[in-house]
Protein backbone atom coordinates (compact mmCIF):
# COMPACT_ATOMS: atom_id res chain seq x y z
CA UNK A 1 0.00 0.00 0.00
CA UNK A 2 1.10 3.52 -0.81
CA UNK A 3 0.15 7.22 0.20
CA UNK A 4 2.33 9.60 -1.42
CA UNK A 5 1.65 13.42 -1.44
CA UNK A 6 3.57 16.20 -3.39
CA UNK A 7 3.18 20.18 -3.19
CA UNK A 8 5.86 22.55 -4.58
CA UNK A 9 9.28 21.17 -2.56
CA UNK A 10 7.18 19.52 0.10
CA UNK A 11 7.10 15.79 -0.85
CA UNK A 12 5.64 13.03 1.86
CA UNK A 13 5.97 9.39 0.97
CA UNK A 14 4.25 6.32 3.17
CA UNK A 15 4.39 2.64 2.17
CA UNK A 16 3.46 -0.26 3.83
CA UNK A 17 4.51 -3.70 2.81
CA UNK A 18 2.77 -7.11 4.23
CA UNK A 19 3.32 -10.56 3.26
CA UNK A 20 2.20 -13.61 4.93
CA UNK A 21 2.51 -17.47 3.85
CA UNK A 22 3.51 -20.54 4.45
CA UNK A 23 3.96 -23.97 3.08
CA UNK A 24 2.98 -27.89 3.57
CA UNK A 25 6.15 -29.90 3.62
CA UNK A 26 6.03 -33.57 2.38
CA UNK A 27 2.00 -33.66 2.39
CA UNK A 28 0.37 -37.02 2.90
CA UNK A 29 3.60 -38.55 5.01
CA UNK A 30 4.02 -39.37 8.84
CA UNK A 31 6.51 -36.09 8.61
CA UNK A 32 4.16 -33.40 7.00
CA UNK A 33 4.12 -29.93 8.41
CA UNK A 34 3.24 -26.77 7.81
CA UNK A 35 6.27 -23.94 7.60
CA UNK A 36 6.03 -19.97 7.19
CA UNK A 37 7.10 -18.98 3.77
CA UNK A 38 7.00 -15.31 3.90
CA UNK A 39 5.54 -13.57 7.33
CA UNK A 40 6.75 -9.48 7.39
CA UNK A 41 5.23 -6.25 8.16
CA UNK A 42 7.25 -3.13 7.32
CA UNK A 43 6.22 0.49 7.29
CA UNK A 44 8.06 3.97 6.26
CA UNK A 45 7.68 6.97 6.07
CA UNK A 46 9.63 9.75 4.92
CA UNK A 47 9.37 13.50 4.79
CA UNK A 48 11.52 15.51 2.01
CA UNK A 49 11.96 19.11 1.49
CA UNK A 50 13.70 20.28 -1.97
CA UNK A 51 16.76 22.10 -1.75
CA UNK A 52 18.21 21.67 -4.90
CA UNK A 53 17.92 19.62 -8.23
CA UNK A 54 17.68 16.15 -7.31
CA UNK A 55 18.22 16.65 -3.77
CA UNK A 56 15.99 16.63 -0.57
CA UNK A 57 16.48 17.20 2.93
CA UNK A 58 14.29 14.66 4.24
CA UNK A 59 12.88 12.62 7.92
CA UNK A 60 12.44 9.00 7.20
CA UNK A 61 11.59 6.44 9.54
CA UNK A 62 11.04 2.74 9.13
CA UNK A 63 9.75 0.23 11.15
CA UNK A 64 9.92 -3.49 10.48
CA UNK A 65 8.24 -7.02 12.62
CA UNK A 66 6.37 -10.01 11.73
CA UNK A 67 3.00 -11.30 12.62
CA UNK A 68 3.42 -14.62 13.85
CA UNK A 69 6.09 -17.04 15.62
CA UNK A 70 8.93 -18.56 13.77
CA UNK A 71 10.16 -21.69 14.94
CA UNK A 72 13.71 -23.52 14.89
CA UNK A 73 12.45 -26.16 11.93
CA UNK A 74 12.10 -29.33 11.55
CA UNK A 75 11.70 -28.39 15.97
CA UNK A 76 8.13 -27.05 15.13
CA UNK A 77 7.80 -26.51 18.83
CA UNK A 78 10.86 -24.05 20.04
CA UNK A 79 10.00 -20.38 19.34
CA UNK A 80 12.66 -18.31 17.90
CA UNK A 81 10.61 -15.03 17.11
CA UNK A 82 7.70 -13.53 17.19
CA UNK A 83 5.64 -10.06 16.76
CA UNK A 84 8.02 -7.45 18.26
CA UNK A 85 10.83 -9.95 18.90
CA UNK A 86 12.21 -9.01 17.04
CA UNK A 87 11.05 -5.46 16.26
CA UNK A 88 13.37 -2.46 14.50
CA UNK A 89 12.94 1.00 14.26
CA UNK A 90 14.98 3.34 12.82
CA UNK A 91 14.63 7.45 12.31
CA UNK A 92 17.07 9.34 10.80
CA UNK A 93 18.03 13.22 9.92
CA UNK A 94 19.71 13.07 6.03
CA UNK A 95 19.44 13.87 2.30
CA UNK A 96 17.48 11.78 -0.27
CA UNK A 97 18.79 11.61 -3.65
CA UNK A 98 16.38 11.09 -6.88
CA UNK A 99 17.92 10.92 -10.38
CA UNK A 100 14.99 9.56 -11.38
CA UNK A 101 11.36 8.59 -10.53
CA UNK A 102 12.00 4.95 -9.68
CA UNK A 103 15.48 4.79 -7.93
CA UNK A 104 15.76 7.13 -4.78
CA UNK A 105 19.08 6.91 -1.95
CA UNK A 106 18.71 7.99 1.33
CA UNK A 107 21.70 9.10 3.34
CA UNK A 108 21.49 9.97 7.01
CA UNK A 109 24.74 10.51 8.96
CA UNK A 110 22.06 10.83 12.38
CA UNK A 111 20.34 7.83 12.81
CA UNK A 112 18.56 5.87 15.70
CA UNK A 113 18.11 2.25 15.42
CA UNK A 114 16.52 0.20 18.32
CA UNK A 115 15.84 -3.56 18.30
CA UNK A 116 12.98 -4.67 20.22
CA UNK A 117 12.45 -8.13 22.19
CA UNK A 118 9.43 -8.41 23.38
CA UNK A 119 9.18 -11.59 24.84
CA UNK A 120 10.31 -12.09 27.85
CA UNK A 121 12.04 -16.23 26.89
CA UNK A 122 14.29 -14.96 23.79
CA UNK A 123 14.85 -11.56 25.57
CA UNK A 124 16.39 -13.46 28.74
CA UNK A 125 18.26 -15.39 26.13
CA UNK A 126 19.68 -12.53 24.50
CA UNK A 127 18.36 -12.95 20.95
CA UNK A 128 18.87 -10.51 18.15
CA UNK A 129 21.57 -8.78 19.84
CA UNK A 130 20.04 -7.58 22.82
CA UNK A 131 21.87 -7.91 26.36
CA UNK A 132 20.30 -10.61 28.76
CA UNK A 133 17.05 -9.55 30.61
CA UNK A 134 16.59 -6.46 28.14
CA UNK A 135 13.71 -5.89 25.68
CA UNK A 136 15.28 -3.04 23.76
CA UNK A 137 18.42 -1.99 22.51
CA UNK A 138 19.74 1.62 21.14
CA UNK A 139 22.07 2.43 18.30
CA UNK A 140 22.97 5.59 17.11
CA UNK A 141 25.32 5.60 13.48
CA UNK A 142 24.91 6.61 9.91
CA UNK A 143 22.37 4.75 7.76
CA UNK A 144 21.58 4.41 3.99
CA UNK A 145 18.62 3.14 1.96
CA UNK A 146 17.99 2.48 -1.40
CA UNK A 147 15.35 1.89 -3.29
CA UNK A 148 14.58 0.73 -7.22
CA UNK A 149 11.27 -0.15 -8.64
CA UNK A 150 10.67 -0.60 -12.21
CA UNK A 151 8.43 -2.37 -14.93
CA UNK A 152 11.46 -4.24 -16.71
CA UNK A 153 9.34 -5.14 -19.50
CA UNK A 154 5.08 -4.68 -20.04
CA UNK A 155 4.14 -7.36 -17.45
CA UNK A 156 7.90 -7.84 -15.35
CA UNK A 157 8.62 -5.31 -12.14
CA UNK A 158 11.43 -5.53 -10.28
CA UNK A 159 11.30 -3.74 -6.36
CA UNK A 160 14.32 -3.98 -4.38
CA UNK A 161 15.70 -2.51 -1.58
CA UNK A 162 19.11 -2.41 0.52
CA UNK A 163 19.58 -0.91 3.61
CA UNK A 164 23.12 -0.43 5.50
CA UNK A 165 23.38 0.78 9.20
CA UNK A 166 26.65 0.56 11.31
CA UNK A 167 26.89 1.69 14.88
CA UNK A 168 29.27 4.85 16.00
CA UNK A 169 29.30 3.69 19.83
CA UNK A 170 30.12 0.04 19.29
CA UNK A 171 31.93 -1.84 16.56
CA UNK A 172 32.23 0.86 14.01
CA UNK A 173 32.16 -0.49 10.74
CA UNK A 174 30.34 -3.77 11.76
CA UNK A 175 27.32 -3.24 9.29
CA UNK A 176 24.00 -4.40 9.43
CA UNK A 177 22.42 -5.48 6.05
CA UNK A 178 19.05 -5.51 5.01
CA UNK A 179 18.51 -6.57 1.31
CA UNK A 180 14.93 -7.29 -0.14
CA UNK A 181 14.45 -8.38 -3.71
CA UNK A 182 10.86 -9.02 -5.56
CA UNK A 183 10.65 -9.60 -9.20
CA UNK A 184 6.88 -10.19 -10.46
CA UNK A 185 5.68 -11.40 -13.80
CA UNK A 186 2.38 -11.72 -14.61
CA UNK A 187 0.95 -13.76 -16.73
CA UNK A 188 -2.62 -12.59 -16.73
CA UNK A 189 -4.27 -10.11 -14.29
CA UNK A 190 -5.71 -13.23 -12.17
CA UNK A 191 -2.16 -14.85 -12.32
CA UNK A 192 1.62 -14.00 -11.60
CA UNK A 193 4.93 -15.34 -10.59
CA UNK A 194 7.04 -13.68 -7.71
CA UNK A 195 10.42 -14.34 -7.24
CA UNK A 196 11.86 -13.00 -4.26
CA UNK A 197 14.86 -13.21 -1.52
CA UNK A 198 15.90 -11.41 1.56
CA UNK A 199 19.17 -11.20 2.71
Amino acid sequence: FQANYRSGKNVWNNNLNLGYGFQLQAPGSSQSQYRKSDDHIELNSSYGYGICKHWDLSVLVNFKTQFSAGYNYPDDSTVISKFMAPGYLIAGLGFTWVPVKYFTVFLSPASGRFTFVLDKALSDSGAFGVERGNSMLGEFGPYMRAAFNKDLAKNINMNTTLELFTNYLKDFGNTVVNWNFLLTIKANKWLATTVSATL
